[in-house]
């Protein structure tokens, strides 16, 4: 089995047409977890038990500024909309998410950058 490369990862976020360009996208990451439910009784005497309960799921993605930019900040923040992420140019995770903030870098060294963070709203799809 071979690795999978980054290299033809992607985002689109619909209701942003300047998105859908990925606006110098380098890299994205979700976060996907369950509620823990403890279950322990009295009977038990060394170890606790759990139940899983609803599950969640939060990501970010990163890119950087350049002059061909229309994305702005106020367009991001708050926004909810459906967020398609690929791995490697044909496998996806499609999901419903809002913004829940958005970062803005500047460094002398480098390139100015820019981040997105977001929660899911629903299940995602997986293909």
């Amino acid at each position: 089995m071979s690795a999978l490369s980054g290299k033809l990862g992607s985002v689109a976020w619909t209701s942003f047409t300047s998105l859908a360009d990925d606006q110098n996208i380098k890299a994205w990451s979700l976060d996907i977890g369950v509620d823990e439910l403890e279950t322990t009784d009295f009977s038990v005497t060394q170890w606790k038990t759990f139940i899983a309960g609803l599950s969640e799921a939060s990501g970010s993605f990163e890119g950087f500024i350049d002059g061909t930019n229309t994305l702005t900040v106020t367009e991001l923040y708050g926004a909810a909309a459906t967020l398609t992420l690929t791995m490697d140019g044909s496998r996806t995770i499609t999901l419903s998410a809002i913004c829940t903030g958005v970062s803005l870098g500047v460094s002398v060294e480098g390139v100015s950058t820019y981040s997105c963070n977001f929660r899911m709203t629903g299940a995602p799809s997986m293909n």
